[in-house]
């Protein structure tokens, strides 16, 4: 241990509590990470070791035949577009709501501070249901359209709660009275001194609603019919679906040889789908792991 260059020598105890921590660690990294190894692997596996069971950790041969299926499927890449913009968009929108909501309620002078954040409890422990909200959304002309997706989940309850959280411990009352003295106004206070200084949280509600929008398929399965309009879930659902049906086709024509064939690929359609729909967000995550960090200490300290 070192503190200010004063070097501390390790006792016996700190080496054995350090070892065991690592151990654990180490084991943990390996439940971990091989589920995702074990799927990449059957998905690029030969059918025959997949369905075979052969593989256990590493691939057993090498084919690109189920990824080829599932690309090649009927409007997969318009839907994987699709996902990205509710992703980013979403993101986008769901970000600045919380941003100032947040703030708000962290000022001491809101007079609605109270009554707005129990409110916003009662959501959290109570929701209208799936009819009144798909009747909702219905009347106000939404339904079959982007909106449906982007809009009902622009406030989460939870995450203005971390932003207020945050603002309250980090932006002080008298940075905001100094700007306000040299003329700024609420808004110039939010957006020139505030955001910047909020990097982190800003990049931790990103975070949180690319994830929720990348992994949500149920509102879509609600309120979007257009084929044009589904995020990539659905159709990879779509994906699994049909090929689940077609698999007995070949007992009807009596080809045994089509019939397994077939369920050699739907076995492996399977893990393709898992490693398409979670590639973009393993990408996101190394990126904004630091800002995820620190936003795990939110309200950790009290002073």
């Amino acid at each position: 241990m070192k503190i200010k260059g004063i070097k501390f020598k390790n006792t016996r105890d700190e080496y054995v509590l350090d070892s065991f921590v690592t151990i654990i660690l180490v084991i943990l990294g390996i439940l971990t990470l091989y589920p995702l190894v074990y799927v990449f692997s059957m998905s690029i596996s030969g059918a025959s070791a997949v369905i075979s069971g052969q593989v256990r950790l590493w691939p057993i041969g090498f084919s690109l035949d189920s990824y080829q299926k599932v690309i090649s499927f009927p409007s997969f890449w318009k839907s994987y577009g699709n996902t990205f913009i509710y992703a980013f968009c979403g993101s986008a929108i769901s970000v600045a709501c919380t941003v100032m909501c947040g703030y708000a309620l962290s000022r001491k002078n809101f007079v609605l501070k109270n009554f707005t954040t129990i409110v916003m409890l009662i959501t959290m422990l109570f929701s209208g249901g799936i009819v009144p909200s798909f009747i909702t959304i219905n009347r106000l002309g939404l339904y079959d359209t982007r909106w449906a997706i982007l809009l009902p989940p622009a406030v989460n309850a939870w995450n203005i709660i971390i932003a207020r959280v945050f603002f309250q411990q980090n932006i002080p009352v008298s940075l905001e009275e100094s700007a306000k003295i040299d003329g700024a106004n609420d808004m110039m206070v939010l957006f020139k001194i505030v955001l910047p200084l909020s990097s982190t949280i800003v990049a931790i509600l990103a975070l949180f609603s690319a994830v929720a929008h990348w992994n949500s398929f149920f509102p879509a399965m609600l309120y979007l019919s257009n084929d044009n309009l589904k995020p990539v879930q659905i159709v990879l659902r779509d994906v699994l679906f049909r090929n689940s049906q077609n698999a007995g086709v070949g007992i009807l024509d009596q080809d045994m040889t089509m019939l397994a064939q077939r369920m050699q690929y739907m076995m492996q359609i399977k893990y393709v789908c898992i490693i398409l729909s979670i590639i973009p967000i393993l990408i996101l995550y190394p990126l904004l792991q630091r800002y995820f960090v620190k936003g795990i200490m939110i309200g950790a300290i009290k002073e």
